[in-house]
């Protein structure tokens, strides 16, 4: 559907923990590590990969009501504490 990059946080790994515990309080199936991964739920589908500098994230499904720019803009920000 549509890809994008956020900037690597410094702090990956307690991004991935953080996600992990946010994902199962909220029933979102999140498989992954610190390299590479998916999540599911919401009607949401994506995918992610680590690069060296940035996360490359693969959104697959979305609801149609919500826009492209809304889901960018809360990853940047969420991602953004880290």
């Amino acid at each position: 559907m549509f890809s994008f990059e956020v900037s690597r946080p410094k702090d990956i790994s307690a991004m991935f923990n953080d996600l992990k515990d946010e994902a199962r309080k909220n029933n979102i199936r999140f498989d992954g590590n610190e390299t590479a991964g998916s999540a599911t739920g919401f009607g949401f589908e994506g995918q992610y990969t680590v690069l060296q500098n940035s996360i490359k994230i693969d959104v697959l499904k979305k609801p149609l009501i919500i826009p492209q720019k809304t889901i960018v803009e809360k990853t940047k920000e969420y991602l953004s504490k880290y």
